[in-house]
């Protein structure tokens, strides 16, 4: 399973996160809750284990791996780069 934590500020400068989660064949559950421009902005923690951390593996081969670890979490840069190009990716395929 694939989780993906969306950190989004909320009025009056507090904050709360979102999460979703993902499975290899399934439409990503962000993708019509958040555009580029809000993932992109927001802080993003992406948690993957299973096929889904295989096909992230397979998808973006120079992404920074943990090979004797089951759980792999990515937090800045690296998540947000994960939500926005496995998304993208999936929607190129026709999902």
């Amino acid at each position: 399973m694939l989780y993906c934590t969306v950190g989004v500020d909320h009025l009056y400068g507090s904050k709360y996160a979102t999460e979703f989660h993902w499975h290899v064949g399934e439409q990503p559950k962000w993708n019509g809750a958040f555009g580029r421009e809000r993932l992109l902005n927001c802080a993003v923690e992406i948690q993957a284990d299973g096929d889904e951390l295989d096909e992230i593996y397979h998808q973006f081969p120079n992404i920074p791996q943990a090979n004797l670890s089951r759980v792999v979490i990515w937090t800045g840069d690296f998540a947000r780069f994960i939500a926005l190009n496995l998304q993208a990716s999936y929607s190129h395929k026709g999902g």
